[in-house]
């Protein structure tokens, strides 16, 4: 007899509480040359820099596990009617990653009130080993889901589940998705930081991050 198959998906997911919170930062300056815009730029970046590195500040210390920034000139193309006009900008970037949530918002605003800096994005994550090992048990769990399933089908056709034996096994990316990412504020987009009434307490919720995986899997029933 030829040997049956059964092809199923398993699915699984976890999730565990936010643990840190990434804020996105962006300076653009536009000056009539390369120079003029760089020196804007680093003159902003520079006093974030300075904050950033002023440990005796409240909350930097403990608050703020790291932080990286980058910087990059570039060229914008605006046209009229007549002529296009090539204008110089500089960029630079910060990521800034707090543990401290009341810190968060308080930085976020305090940086959107600055002149040039745009508050781009905050994303909610979790440690790295705690990831690893949420998706380890996804994996986990997404195989043993699988199995189930290839048990249910053989059963039901009449085959003992003990027959049932791996075959072969499809993984895919565990994707992870951070609930509530504007949190309590109410705020459609973190551009709306910028006029945000400092007297007004910007407040984010704990939230969860979310873990799903899927895996494509067959199973050959063992016939005597």
């Amino acid at each position: 007899m030829a040997p049956f198959i059964i092809t199923v998906i398993g699915h699984s997911n976890a999730s565990h509480p936010v643990e840190l919170a990434t804020l996105n930062v962006t300076i653009t300056e536009t000056g009539k040359t390369f120079a003029d815009a760089y020196t804007s730029v680093l003159r902003i970046s520079t006093t974030i820099k300075a904050l950033l590195d002023d440990k005796s500040k409240p909350g930097v210390k403990d608050g703020i596990v790291s932080w990286k920034t980058k910087t990059k000139t570039i060229s914008s193309m605006s046209y009229g009617s007549k002529s296009s006009k090539i204008s110089p900008r500089a960029v630079t970037t910060f990521v800034i990653v707090f543990k401290d949530f009341v810190l968060l918002a308080e930085w976020a605003v305090m940086l959107a009130a600055m002149t040039g800096v745009i508050v781009e994005s905050i994303d909610w994550i979790v440690k790295e080993d705690t990831r690893a090992a949420l998706e380890s048990k996804c994996r986990m769990a997404s195989a043993a889901n699988a199995l189930g399933k290839a048990g249910d089908f053989a059963q039901a056709l009449g085959f003992e589940r003990s027959r049932v034996q791996p075959l072969q096994l499809k993984d895919s990316e565990v994707k992870m998705n951070a609930r509530g990412e504007n949190g309590s504020s109410g705020l459609g987009m973190l551009g709306d930081l910028r006029g945000w009434d400092v007297k007004r307490p910007l407040v984010f919720v704990e939230e969860l991050v979310d873990f799903k995986h899927s895996v494509d899997a067959k199973f050959v029933v063992d016939i005597p």
